[in-house]
């Protein structure tokens, strides 16, 4: 996802313009739930990063490689 790349490379504002194009359907998956708290993370709103991740672990058939990253953030915040 370009998104978090864009966030890997510290290059916020164009991630966060990324993520405003993702369409509804997209929006509404797992990764991108993932992705959004990495990007409220490095803007600086954890808790709101914490919610978007918590979110993650109530929605049925994610990854489980979503689900390993959600835990490993989590625990580390």
């Amino acid at each position: 996802m370009s998104v978090q790349i864009l966030v890997n490379q510290k290059r916020l504002p164009l991630a966060q313009a990324a993520f405003n194009r993702l369409s509804d359907d997209t929006s509404k998956l797992p990764e991108a739930y993932l992705v959004h708290g990495e990007l409220l993370q490095a803007q600086g709103s954890s808790e709101k990063a914490k919610k978007e991740w918590k979110a993650i672990l109530q929605m049925p058939n994610t990854p489980q490689w979503v689900m390993d990253r959600v835990s490993e953030l989590l625990n580390s915040n």
